[in-house]
């Protein structure tokens, strides 16, 4: 009987694994050449090349920027590595999945969620600098939080605009 019940625990445990699996299997790469944000629903800071739409877009000034891109420059480093291993261990789950090498895939499964998991607490601490070094209003930082709003200006390399950067603050 004891048997009966391990087995019938240890089954329904692979299958909630496989079933796991399969969904994450089914996922695409995320974003635009690259992996998903880690899991947890934190993204990353955006990459220091943005700082330039995001000056515009939050009407930065240019020692806001300056010292928002220094910050940026040291997370980008921090998190390129940590997004590429959650991006390979996705992948390599995703492979042992479709080999239907389920032992190999409970294994990567635990190296996946260990990769998310430090490119999730890379990205708290990111956030969390970047609050504590009083750069933004607390405006500029919700926004900057918030991420891109759809339809809103892009933040990505520096486009037409006056560049003085005081026209975001009245559009609250």
């Amino acid at each position: 009987m004891k048997n009966t019940k391990l087995l019938t625990v240890t089954a329904m445990g692979v299958l909630c694994m496989c079933l796991a699996v399969a969904g994450i299997a089914q996922q695409g790469t995320g974003g635009p050449g690259g992996p998903p944000p880690p899991s947890g629903g934190i993204p990353p800071p955006p990459p220091a090349d943005r700082v330039d739409g995001i000056t515009q877009g939050l009407g930065l000034t240019s020692d806001q920027a300056t010292a928002l891109t220094a910050i940026l420059t040291t997370t980008d480093a921090t998190m390129k590595p940590l997004m590429e291993a959650v991006g390979d261990a996705t992948k390599a789950l995703r492979d042992a999945f479709k080999a239907a090498d389920f032992t190999t895939a409970a294994t990567l499964t635990m190296a996946k969620a260990d990769a998310e998991l430090a490119a999730t607490n890379a990205s708290i601490v990111a956030w969390a600098q970047i609050k504590a070094s009083g750069i933004l209003t607390t405006d500029q930082f919700a926004e900057l939080l918030a991420g891109p709003k759809p339809g809103g200006p892009p933040q990505s390399g520096s486009n037409s605009g006056s560049g003085s950067g005081s026209s975001a603050k009245g559009r609250r």
